[in-house]
């Protein structure tokens, strides 16, 4: 039985991901593995609330032709508006928080890497959560 989907991202700098992704985003860094004591940094787990994530270093038998990740990941929160102001000054916005026709409040961000990010929120809780009229 499948029992959880969690991302690796292939970074160029693991040591600067885990910084962005913690101080920007507010993950907690769980794991760091080294090729030595003190040396290069090549994998990394991350985590914040029930979102897991995984960097790793693209190694020398991954064939350079292989297709790249050209999606977004939709994170869904308990209070959009709440991220949004966390997240608005500190991370690279690719679109501002909007109500969308498919009824979900939602903004976007990329990190360094060019990852997208999607974090939303169903329409219909933002009302019952702030008391809007439906």
């Amino acid at each position: 039985m499948l029992q959880q989907l969690t991302p690796m991202f292939f970074v160029r700098d693991i040591r600067a991901s885990v910084k962005y992704y913690t101080e920007v985003l507010g993950f907690e860094c769980l794991n760091i593995m080294t090729r030595c004591e003190g040396g290069e940094a090549f994998w990394a787990s991350l985590r914040r609330g029930k979102v897991d994530i995984m960097f790793r270093l693209k190694n020398s038998v991954m064939k350079e032709e292989a297709p790249q990740y050209t999606g977004s990941f939709y994170i869904y929160v308990d209070n959009v508006d709440e991220v949004w102001e966390e997240l608005k000054t500190k991370a690279n916005i690719l679109y501002d928080i909007e109500d969308f026709e498919h009824q979900m409040r939602e903004f976007a961000i990329t990190d360094p890497d060019g990852y997208v990010f999607n974090f939303g929120e169903d329409i219909e809780s933002v009302k019952a959560r702030t008391g809007a009229a439906k």
